[in-house]
């Protein structure tokens, strides 16, 4: 779906076809205008296209009685090693292709700054780097997250200052047809998974620290057919603000990454093929390279939220504004 698409698709649902559910639901003009303004500033990038240079996102800081007083047990533990102690490290679940081989590729070049280890996490543990330490390790078992840990504690100095949740797969189709043991792995690796890598590297990190959490333009709204599915990167995506709102006052930010799909490993293994291909004419594809690239440049920034593609901004937009049934039937006119 292009910008001209979802322009008209916003403009439609207030003054043509949805215009009267729209009115029922309080949808108005004025909304509209004032919620553009507030989500450009959020996502931290124009909706449309147009001249005008982003605007850049706003923070509001607590006030001091707003403060809670015992800080984040990352800021307890971040004074245990100097700077020059310090083992920078940064952490990459599936790492082995598609958007982490990526991630690991611009890590190794230097565009997050300068790093003494990368950990990368996947099912078959490859050094594609000098900086590389693979760990080769299942993420739905739990003893993957002990391991990691363990292996934090035993390097002297670790300062983790990037811990990308990028591990991931998906299904398509009606849940009721998913195999049992598809949903509760899902389960477990987009949502428990990235909880527990979160919890057990926060200790060893500190102020200018990242957490970088893929999560998913399927998380915008609830996805027939993607149902387990879009309902974990819903998680993944309201986990993550509410933490890097948690975190912010020391200087440890967390971002959602949220892409549209792109062509990788993740659509060989999805199954529901014509689904696939229905959901891939609404949101189109995105290139890895570049999804990692404006990842990262947010993670650095401290920005909460990364939506790489102004269409699927737009898409945010809609789907904030409109009721579900109405933002879901015109997807599924979209889809044909």
């Amino acid at each position: 779906m292009n910008i001209r698409q979802l322009k008209f698709f916003c403009q439609t649902s207030l003054t043509g076809t949805f215009s009267a559910t729209a009115r029922d639901e309080g949808v108005t003009v004025q909304a509209v205008s004032k919620s553009i303004h507030e989500l450009e500033g959020e996502v931290g990038g124009p909706l449309f296209d147009r001249s005008a240079p982003p605007r850049a996102r706003m923070r509001v800081s607590p006030t001091p009685g707003e403060r809670t007083k015992r800080r984040p047990r990352a800021a307890r533990s971040s004074s245990r090693h100097t700077e020059a102690a310090m083992t920078r490290i940064a952490i990459v679940t599936g790492a082995s292709s598609g958007l982490g081989a990526e991630l690991v590729r611009q890590l190794a070049e230097g565009t997050f700054g300068p790093l003494d280890q990368i950990w990368t996490v996947s099912r078959h543990a490859r050094q594609t780097s000098p900086l590389v330490r693979p760990f080769a390790l299942d993420l739905t078992d739990p003893a993957s997250f002990d391991a990691l840990e363990d292996a934090l504690r035993e390097t002297p100095g670790a300062r983790v200052v990037l811990l990308a949740n990028n591990a991931g797969f998906g299904t398509f189709g009606d849940f009721a047809d998913m195999p049992a043991p598809d949903n509760a792995a899902m389960a477990r690796l987009l949502m428990l998974a990235p909880v527990e890598l979160t919890y057990r590297t926060l200790p060893f990190m500190g102020p200018g620290s990242r957490v970088l959490n893929v999560s998913s333009v399927a998380a915008f709204m609830p996805q027939p057919q993607l149902a387990t599915y879009s309902a974990a990167k819903r998680f993944v995506l309201d986990f993550s603000r509410a933490l890097d709102a948690e975190l912010g006052d020391v200087d440890i930010h967390v971002t959602a990454l949220c892409p549209r799909f792109m062509r990788t490993a993740f659509l060989d293994h999805a199954g529901a093929n014509d689904v696939a291909a229905r959901m891939s004419r609404l949101t189109g594809f995105e290139d890895a390279g570049r999804v990692a690239e404006r990842g990262l440049a947010a993670a650095r920034a401290g920005r909460a939220l990364c939506i790489p593609s102004a269409s699927m901004r737009a898409l945010y937009l809609a789907t904030k504004l409109l009721p579900y049934p109405l933002a879901l039937a015109a997807e599924r006119a979209l889809m044909g």
